[in-house]
């Protein structure tokens, strides 16, 4: 609709601290609904849905498309239609609305309007029309059509149609790699990908050339393009601008080689009982359009939802010998019908796959409308496979018309990797319990009680044994620097983060690191609890080593959401003090998953100094 960088200047223009970055593959810009997070962090949490045109965010869950996005941002355009909003990023911010008509405009092509959500071409003697003018191409799209590139001689390109829908043969294989090495203009499909070259008169318009999934487009024929969609699968341009390059020799050789398939001699088919008075007019084949097989192919596609492959057979059998003057060999029916069975079993796959995908992403309390805002699929078909999916035991259902999913379990027979005993001692505790790589420790304090002098304090106590620890820090205003100088530490004896982390769900933990979080506060909020803590198991289990977890407790000593919070950590205590001095404290050890003795809660008495800051247990006083 809007090219992502024209529509990055709006959103810069509009929110003063816009930020774009990197992460692994993906792009994640500031969320336009910021204002609303519950954390306010510096990291961008908004990135784009896949095979959709939204954006979705990952800490509030706002979707929604680029019209979308300027309702929330600008008040009085909340009413607007999008048609009103294209106008206004068209007009008042110099946003040029769908910017790949006028690279379309560049290449010279001639386009072609299309059925909405098909493939068919709406006009008739639509090959000797020519449509070069930016203006009727926008109207097409105002209307809901899909579009499509007039090839051969008119447009000047000759389109070389892979489709990867099933695994390629070798030789399949060989020919893809020589389309991906002539590094020119090229289209991903909803199934594969348009190679586009420059016009070669000698290569003819052909369809499954030997059998493989390898279709030309010349003359005569057309292909679809960016914006169109089928069944809410886009068309991308991967290179657009790119100089369109002529077709390699050795590619051109195998395709003329391979042209030989339509010189053979007709068969006979399913009715060749000679033709009776009063037989059906014969339809010369350039009566087609020189595209005979497309012709065929598109009628198919009609049938084959409707009847079953041995009718639509039957059918286009009885059409290519009555009709046709020249008709084709029934193998050429036979490939068609094949092709469309598989074809009607991907687009199943795809639905099905791109429902559960959205599932995955919503996770919880998913509704037929959820799936519908994010895949935009028909109600009927998402309600099939969401129940189809809750058959299958992927999803579990809440209640009417809602579910959640299931998390699949990978079985396995082989031996499997324990996780190893971490091998430093866990400063006050390495006496009650083993620890080992993964685990998340969970160390508790009322507010103003001394956290950062006990994370300091483990600090030292880790460097004493030669490791490294990565300090990150939560709180505003955080005082650490100086308590470490009184501990005799330096900046070079632990990492911390250059910036300061507002949203723990951003913490990307260091492999095998030992890690401090201090301090982490969720409150009484069960759903953020769940939400931090899962996502730190996760990373602790991708990662290894060992994090701490320091967390506010209630003034009583209590944890907020205590079944929840500890139920994440391998190993939970509480630092409590015994008298009003500060001096004399104990840790109540209230969770050990793995203990060196039978008891899985424990008793550590400790002594704080305030001269040196130590904090000490007291038998090695």
């Amino acid at each position: 609709m809007i090219n992502n960088e024209q529509f990055f200047d709006y959103l810069k223009s509009k929110i003063p601290e816009f930020e774009k970055v990197s992460k692994k593959g993906q792009f994640l810009i500031t969320c336009v609904n910021e204002k609303n997070h519950k954390y306010k962090g510096k990291s961008p949490t908004m990135t784009p849905m896949p095979g959709s045109d939204k954006f979705y965010c990952l800490q509030c869950g706002y979707k929604g498309t680029v019209c979308d996005c300027v309702r929330t941002l600008e008040e009085d355009k909340k009413s607007f239609s999008d048609g009103q909003i294209l106008d206004y990023l068209t007009n008042s911010m110099d946003i040029s609305a769908y910017p790949e008509l006028d690279t379309y405009k560049k290449y010279n092509f001639s386009l072609v309007p299309i059925a909405k959500n098909g493939k068919i071409p709406l006009e008739k003697g639509w090959t000797d029309q020519t449509h070069l003018e930016k203006s009727e191409w926008l109207k097409w799209i105002e209307g809901g059509l899909n579009l499509g590139i007039r090839t051969g001689e008119v447009s000047g390109i000759t389109v070389i149609d892979v489709d990867l829908k099933v695994a390629p043969s070798r030789e399949l294989d060989d020919i893809y790699k020589e389309l991906m090495g002539a590094k020119t203009l090229t289209q991903n499909t909803p199934h594969g990908k348009h190679f586009i070259f420059l016009y070669d008169k000698d290569i003819k318009q052909t369809t499954k050339i030997s059998g493989m999934t390898i279709d030309v487009r010349n003359d005569g024929g057309q292909i679809l393009c960016s914006p169109s969609k089928i069944n809410n699968l886009n068309y991308d341009w991967v290179n657009l601008g790119s100089d369109i390059k002529v077709v390699p020799e050795t590619v051109k050789s195998k395709l003329l080689e391979d042209k030989k398939i339509s010189n053979v001699e007709t068969e006979t088919c399913y009715n060749n009982s000679p033709q009776q008075e009063g037989e059906l007019p014969k339809l010369k084949n350039n009566n087609l359009m020189g595209c005979c097989n497309d012709t065929f192919i598109k009628l198919g596609g009609i049938l084959i939802n409707k009847l079953p492959p041995d009718l639509v057979k039957f059918v286009l059998s009885v059409i290519n010998t009555q009709l046709l003057e020249n008709p084709m060999p029934s193998s050429s029916i036979d490939g068609m019908v094949n092709s469309l069975e598989g074809y009607k079993e991907t687009e199943q796959t795809t639905q099905e796959k791109a429902i559960f995908e959205c599932c995955k992403l919503l996770q919880c309390d998913i509704s037929a409308k959820d799936v519908k805002e994010h895949t935009e699929l028909k109600p009927n078909i998402i309600n099939k496979y969401l129940a189809q999916l809750h058959k299958e035991g992927k999803l579990v259902r809440k209640g009417r018309g809602r579910y959640e999913l299931k998390q699949q379990i990978e079985w396995v027979t082989e031996a499997q990797e324990f996780s190893s005993e971490y091998k430093y001692k866990i400063p006050y505790f390495s006496d009650v319990a083993h620890f080992h790589n993964g685990d998340i420790i969970l160390l508790g304090a009322p507010t103003g009680k001394g956290k950062t002098h006990i994370a300091l304090n483990i600090i030292k106590q880790m460097k004493e044994q030669g490791v490294m620890p990565y300090y990150i820090s939560l709180e505003s205003g955080s005082r650490h620097e100086k308590i470490a100088q009184q501990l005799g530490l330096n900046q070079k004896d632990y990492y911390i983060s250059k910036e300061s982390i507002d949203n723990p769900t951003q913490i990307e933990i260091e492999p095998n690191a030992f890690s401090l979080v201090d301090w982490l506060y969720t409150g009484e909020d069960f759903a953020m609890t769940q939400s931090v803590f899962k996502y730190l198991a996760d990373e602790m289990r991708r990662k290894g080593g060992i994090l701490v977890v320091f967390t506010q407790l209630k003034e009583n000593y209590d944890y907020f959401a205590v079944n929840l919070i500890k139920s994440f950590a391998s190993f939970a205590a509480r630092y409590i003090y015994d008298d009003s001095t500060g001096v004399i404290g104990h840790w109540e050890v209230d969770k050990i998953r793995d203990s060196k003795g039978h008891n899985q809660t424990a008793r550590v008495d400790c002594i704080f100094n305030f001269d040196t800051k130590l904090l000490l247990k007291k038998e090695i006083i």
